[in-house]
């Protein structure tokens, strides 16, 4: 009996039933009772929308299915163990150095009769719902549309076959590497199949996850010119060879299972370092999410946070461009931080590698920006944004790395005295003593990254860590709208 059919079976028993011939859609069914399946679904505006031929239209709608078939089986998934309950992080590290499939993200693993670790590939595993749900049929389908009109994009229909094949042999790596060397962005384009660690408590094993969205030419194009100055400013820096990365801003029409739990703003593809290297990686901006993000939490908490001196004659949208470049330097980022920088720092590894990220995009922005307002912009947003991470984190205890690192950089600054706090407010009197704070951080920052143990990581926080220095920091939320409307008299 495999992984999925001992869990169904276990669902059942609890459930005082017989185990049926379809557990996996009553499984489904009886979890939907409780969670709702986890899928958003985004407008895409009317202007891109007639901008699409007949053809793209039918191939969106095939994606969109491909797409919420994969919530189904990430609703699945959360009630799956990825590891045998008993399992130790000492018995993975020893067991991986004989057998690699312990260690991919690909795989489950379970003890056999004896109690020897064995892996089972994920594409095994959900073998059943994925011809229920008909996904590979699905992803064919969607191929053969693509290749279809005077918009045809044989590219995309390579990729759309490749990803059909791996839901059935397991071979990610491949269709993953036809995307990821494209020389242009599909105009249409859908990431479907398992990404990304967080379900995984051992963070090693990849969940279900899928997006579909419709690029945004303009915005896109001048992401790349940004990313194109960032990378050439940082390989005059550093003599660093310069990564392949792209980034690509799409108006998202349906985000699904762990994407969906998530809501990113974005998300920076492939999660393995050895195929960003191999194969280059590619940035995306979920548009709807970031702009409601925009509006709802980053640009009121600029405008409260900020003392109003610094925000005279500051307009909305050069605040997101602000924010938008910053997000971008800090994925790219990502591609510049040491591959053994997990096993070296343990538990200290993921806030050390977010605030790194973090430091590296603001003197990226710092260099790039034509301003010294520009300048004032990128660090306002980053410590605005530093009051949403604490907030979030004193909530439901989310994104530690972040709260960590954005509570770091605002308590260093307060202890060298280039930032203050008056009534609520962070302000300060000489942008370039920030920034050049900043830039001191960054160094010790770099060298833990780089080469520095868990020691080193903990000496750090122990230094500048304050875990309310937020505290301090006000946040005034949207007034309820209703309270501006006069309600009509009964």
């Amino acid at each position: 009996m495999g992984i999925v059919e001992r869990r169904l079976t276990q669902f059942k028993s609890r459930a005082g039933k017989e185990p049926a011939s379809d557990m996996s859609r009553e499984l489904l069914a009886e979890e939907g009772k409780r969670r709702e399946i986890p899928i958003i679904e985004f407008s895409l505006p009317n202007e891109i929308r007639k901008d699409l031929s007949k053809e793209q239209l039918l191939l969106l709608n095939e994606l969109r299915r491909v797409s919420r078939r994969l919530g189904d089986l990430y609703l699945v998934q959360e009630n799956l163990d990825f590891w045998p309950k008993d399992i130790t992080t000492l018995e993975i590290e020893e067991a991986s150095k004989e057998n690699t499939g312990i260690g991919s993200p690909y795989t489950y693993v379970e003890r056999d009769s004896e109690g020897q670790l064995r892996t089972v590939p994920i594409h095994e595993v959900f073998k059943d719902m994925i011809r229920d749900r008909q996904i590979v049929a699905s992803l064919k389908k969607a191929a053969d549309l693509s290749g279809k009109g005077k918009t045809r994009d044989l590219d995309l229909q390579a990729y759309l076959r490749a990803r059909a094949r791996a839901f059935e042999n397991g071979n990610w790596e491949y269709s993953e590497s036809l995307w990821l060397e494209m020389s242009e962005q599909p105009k249409i384009f859908i990431v479907a199949g398992p990404y990304d660690n967080y379900l995984d408590p051992h963070k090693k094993k990849y969940a279900w996850e899928s997006w579909v969205g419709v690029l945004d030419e303009p915005e896109t194009e001048s992401a790349q010119e940004f990313k194109n100055e960032f990378l050439a400013w940082r390989q005059t820096e550093t003599q660093l060879e310069t990564p392949k990365v792209a980034v690509r801003i799409e108006n998202t029409v349906m985000m699904s299972g762990q994407a969906a739990d998530y809501r990113w703003m974005g998300n920076s593809l492939p999660c393995q370092m050895g195929l960003r290297q191999k194969y280059g990686s590619v940035f995306f901006i979920f548009k709807p999410v970031f702009d409601e993000t925009f509006q709802e939490k980053r640009l009121p908490a600029y405008r409260s946070t900020i003392d109003s001196v610094h925000r005279a004659g500051v307009t909305d949208e050069m605040v997101r461009k602000i924010s938008l470049n910053k997000n971008i330097a800090h994925e790219i980022s990502h591609s510049f931080v040491d591959p053994d920088v997990h096993e070296r720092l343990g538990k200290h590894s993921a806030w050390v590698k977010e605030l790194y990220c973090d430091l590296l995009a603001l003197k990226g922005n710092y260099a790039i920006a034509k301003s010294k307002r520009e300048k004032e912009l990128a660090f306002a947003t980053a410590f605005a944004e530093g009051k949403l991470e604490y907030n979030a984190y004193m909530q439901n205890n989310s994104r530690f790395e972040y709260y960590i690192g954005d509570s770091i950089v605002l308590n260093f600054c307060l202890q060298k005295r280039s930032i203050k706090i008056n009534n609520g407010r962070i302000t300060w009197n000489d942008p370039n003593e920030v920034i050049g704070h900043i830039d001191e951080l960054f160094e010790e920052v770099d060298k833990i990254q780089k080469n520095g143990a868990p020691s080193d990581a903990y000496e750090l926080s122990n230094r500048y860590f304050d875990s309310d220095v937020y505290k301090q920091v006000v946040f005034e939320t949207k007034i309820p709208a209703f309270l501006f409307r006069r309600p009509s008299k009964s």
